[in-house]
């Protein structure tokens, strides 16, 4: 299980696969920003992504990359899951919808 505490203290618990397919997918859109694809490398490595307890900066880029793919995902821009697995794809695309919301909602989210 993965865990990613959000800044108002709220929590989105999942699978790892889930967690790690968003991973790859940040990590393939924002290649070029290290201190994001190695935060979340690490979060990956340690089951949790601390929203609430890291810089505000780095905080907001973290959401805002996820909020960025998880968009491009759920309109088919980057491919969901395994296309093949229509069970594990449909799972991905409501664990993903239920992360975009909390993001969303978050009152200390920057927008």
């Amino acid at each position: 299980m993965v865990v990613i505490i959000l800044p108002d203290g709220r929590d989105w618990c999942k699978a790892n696969w889930a967690f790690r397919q968003l991973v790859q997918d940040i990590s393939r859109q924002f290649e070029h920003d290290d201190e994001l694809c190695r935060t979340l490398d690490l979060a990956q490595a340690y089951g949790t992504l601390d929203l609430k307890g890291m810089p505000v900066e780095l905080a907001r880029r973290v959401s805002e990359a996820m909020l960025a793919v998880i968009g491009a995902t759920q309109t088919g821009e980057i491919e969901a899951w395994r296309p093949e697995d229509q069970g594990g794809r449909t799972m991905y695309l409501q664990a993903l919808a239920e992360l975009a919301d909390l993001l969303r909602e978050s009152p200390q989210q920057i927008n």
